[in-house]
């Protein structure tokens, strides 16, 4: 029995090795994420957002995480502030490219963790959705994605959301090793 078990860890470990070598023969990992900070003073808020992101790429495909950390301040006037921290997880397919220029479209799911200060409780928000984008390069390592709009779903709310206007498009700088 102990002679079968170990040819079994074997066999399975060789091929863990062997899926693991046939995707990562075109491999790249990517670093990178977006960053943006708000406010209007005429009623007192503020919004600061972070979302560093990393991503595995092999072929046509891209799957990644994204960090997601946000806190706005209401207003001065004794409004909750809003915290949130999360996650989104994400597939992206290149569907078309010419020269630097490549388009793709994203599905991914976000879940935060919203907490309001000082008198409310703490909410989980799910939100999955599709995003069409555009990625430059701008170099062999360097280069800048573009989201522009999307279709989306909210469970806090349980509304449904698409959106192409201007005020929703959003960029991002990468590293690829």
């Amino acid at each position: 029995m102990m002679l079968k078990l170990s040819t079994m860890k074997k066999s399975l470990l060789t091929i863990i090795i062997c899926c693991i070598a046939a995707f990562s023969a075109n491999a790249q990992i990517s670093l990178g994420g977006r960053m943006s900070f708000g406010g209007n003073t005429k009623d007192g808020r503020f919004d600061m957002n972070l979302s560093p992101d990393i991503c595995y790429s092999f072929g046509d495909f891209c799957a990644g995480a994204i960090l997601e950390l946000s806190f706005t301040n209401k207003n001065s006037k004794g409004s909750p502030q809003l915290y949130s921290i999360g996650g989104t997880a994400y597939l992206q397919y290149y569907f078309w490219s010419a020269g630097p220029v490549s388009l793709f479209a994203e599905a991914d799911i976000k879940a935060t963790r919203e907490m309001y200060s000082p008198e409310e409780k703490a909410e989980l928000r799910w939100q999955p959705s599709l995003s069409p984008g555009l990625e430059i390069k701008l170099s062999d390592h360097w280069s800048v994605i573009g989201y522009l709009g999307e279709i989306s779903w909210d469970s806090l709310s349980s509304t449904w959301n698409v959106s192409f206007a201007p005020s929703d498009y959003s960029l991002g700088v990468y590293y690829t090793f």
